[in-house]
């Protein structure tokens, strides 16, 4: 965990029975978020089915974006990828490559370039056992493609390109699951594969494979993407296995027991670090196919004060149904904040999250004044807990709180209505698999892709030249699935700890303690008064100004709770309370405890205290907050 960034929890006592109410999202904060009309990226080929898409946006023009996606085909086993360009900032979309001529294409991915050249690949079949992966290039932008090179096949490719003016300036990175061999050359395990190109991506070298350390045999089982810093670090996200079972069983195993990890090169690609582990990860499909369990890294490339910090998000069953976390890193991802749940939603049941909502499939992405977006597939609306909504949400300090989350798609996808299911299926052949044996029983099997229920593995969102961001979603609205984007502004100043009169403050959590001296719980007006104080347990003198910010706020029976009175009037995640004005002397001295400052706390909207089993949830108010304020350091 970040030391700088170690944040105080305290659980409130239960009071009494209660149900929750759930707050309302003011105006203001509403406001903050605007989301444009939701455009269909794929609407010349509204017949064909779209999974796994991706977006990046030229780092120059705010015109330019680039999105890619698996697109089905009517002939047996058979799928393509497709590249859609936009010129108008994401209001017209036109298709400019498919990967049609070979005998399967999945796994796309695209990004553009510092220049403006933009490039697409994927993972080619050229016949059923031949397996590639095919780099394009393209001079004008993705309006024409160069005949693709081949690069040694990965699994889960991503590609990125060092924007950074510096001495690897314009190489391109793909990386992806790669094989790692014992001496006997027998494949053991998987690792982080990284190829390079020096020269544009006209050819590519390597590739560096490494397991997560030396001779490590637990397999890599989640590859995500990677992202450049501005000294030209690159940095990867991935997840692996605990498991010590043989490989081939931890490659089938329900991946509970896992480890979100990163690693790194500050040499180009040439060589990879150790890996750090940022967090456990639980991955567990729940259902089969219905979730998705792919990581996704993004990186603060503007100048502000929240440079080259990295992001990391990811889809995790820790809490027993699937949701969206979130970590940070201060020093290029060496260590990592504690991990948070960001997704604003509450279990369907109370007291069995299993029963979802499950949130899943989450995009990051950071615009140029270092706001950082989350979007992710929600179901919260959805009480089958197959289909989903896209929401989103953005952080202006860092990482450190985020505003409540809005809804983007305009309509959901939705099973059980009338939407089209596209149907695999095998030619017949004869008996014992062979087409030319014979004899035997002739075989069929029909099936339907469980992308359907999940949207493949991957979404994506990009922030353009202008700082605007583009989600980029599939859902099914028209009966089969197709590509969506949006436009989506976030207003309100970037600054750490969320205003100019906190980011100055030195971080004093680690040197005090929150003293609760009363607790009552008013059930007629559904309000939480919690007498505080604060007490400090270092050697040091504190000073005025003395300040709580919210970090984190929930209720562990539900609901949306709401501060009253904080002191900058905000109501959820951000809220202050000024602890200056209980001060004496406008000190707080080694051992000395402030004056009583009163937390008021809403319930609201009433949920039941038991579900359907037999635990009963009584926990009120779950409160996180960060303690900010001067140090007179006392000489030793």
């Amino acid at each position: 965990m970040v030391a700088s960034r170690s944040i105080l929890a305290k659980r409130l006592l239960p009071v009494g029975a209660v149900f929750l109410v759930v707050a309302r999202i003011t105006c203001a904060q509403q406001s903050q978020i605007i989301i444009g009309p939701n455009i269909q990226v794929s609407k010349t080929r509204a017949d064909r089915a779209h999974t796994e898409v991706i977006i990046s946006a030229d780092p120059r023009d705010p015109n330019h974006l680039l999105g890619c996606s698996i697109i089905g085909s009517e002939e047996p086993f058979k799928a393509s990828t497709i590249a859609y360009a936009s010129f108008d900032g994401g209001r017209s979309w036109i298709p400019t490559l498919e990967t049609n001529e070979f005998f399967m294409s999945t796994d796309p991915a695209c990004t553009i370039g510092p220049d403006g050249t933009a490039y697409f690949m994927a993972d080619v079949r050229t016949a059923p056992d031949v397996r590639l992966t095919k780099v394009y290039r393209s001079n004008d932008g993705g309006k024409t493609w160069l005949p693709p090179v081949s690069v040694t096949f990965v699994e889960r490719p991503s590609i990125a390109v060092d924007g950074t003016g510096g001495k690897f300036h314009g190489w391109v990175y793909i990386n992806g699951w790669g094989g790692v061999n014992d001496i006997d050359g027998k494949k053991t395990a998987t690792g982080v594969s990284v190829s390079r190109s020096l020269n544009g991506g006209r050819t590519f070298e390597g590739p560096t494979i490494r397991a997560p350390l030396e001779y490590d045999q637990h397999y890599v089982n989640a590859m995500g993407n990677c992202v450049v810093l501005s000294n030209g670090t690159l940095a990867c996200v991935f997840s692996q296995s605990n498991d010590d079972a043989p490989v081939a069983a931890q490659v089938q195993s329900v991946r509970l027991d896992s480890s979100l990890k990163v690693i790194t090169s500050s040499n180009g690609g040439q060589s990879l670090s150790d890996a750090v582990t940022i967090t456990s990860y639980y991955m567990l499909r729940r259902p089969p196919g219905t979730t998705n369990i792919i990581p996704s890294i993004e990186v603060d490339r503007g100048s502000g004060p929240f440079k080259d910090r990295l992001y990391v998000v990811w889809p995790d069953v820790s809490s027993g149904r699937v949701e969206v976390s979130f970590a940070y890193s201060l020093d290029q991802g060496n260590t990592w904040s504690k991990p948070k749940v960001i997704n604003d939603d509450q279990p369907f049941e109370v007291t069995d999250p299993s029963q979802g909502p499950d949130d899943f499939m989450p995009a990051i992405a950071v615009n140029r004044e270092g706001v950082v977006a989350v979007m992710w597939y929600d179901r919260r609306e959805n009480p089958d807990n197959l289909g989903w909504h896209v929401r989103f949400r953005a952080s202006l300090d860092g990482g450190e709180t985020f505003l409540p989350s809005v809804r983007v798609s305009e309509a959901p996808a939705a099973f059980g209505r009338n939407e089209r299911w596209p149907v695999f299926y095998w030619r017949p052949v004869a008996g014992g698999g062979s087409p030319s044996g014979a004899g035997g029983l002739l075989k069929l099997d029909l099936g339907v892709t469980g992308q359907i229920l999940n949207g493949g593995d991957y979404a994506g969102m990009a922030a353009d030249a202008a700082g605007i961001f583009h989600p980029f979603w599939v859902d099914n609205r028209t009966g089969l699935h197709q590509v969506w984007t949006a436009t989506v502004k976030v207003n309100g100043g970037v600054a750490p700890h969320g205003s100019a009169d906190l980011m100055d403050l030195d971080d004093i959590t680690g040197r005090v303690t929150l003293e609760i001296t009363n607790v009552r719980y008013d059930r007629t007006t559904d309000k939480l008064f919690v007498n505080v104080q604060l007490k400090n347990t270092s050697k040091d003198i504190l000073s005025a100004p003395i300040k709580a910010r919210v970090i984190a706020l929930k209720s562990e029976i539900g609901g949306r709770l709401q501060v009253l009175n904080a002191d900058n009037d905000q109501s959820a995640e951000g809220a202050v309370w000024d602890f200056g004005n209980v001060l004496k002397n406008e000190t707080l001295r080694a051992g000395e405890a402030t004056d009583v400052k009163r937390m008021i706390f809403r319930l609201a909207a009433l949920r039941p205290l038991v579900g359907r089993g037999r635990d009963v949830k009584l926990g009120l108010v779950s409160l996180e907050v960060l303690v900010l304020g001067r140090i007179k350091r006392t000489p030793s």
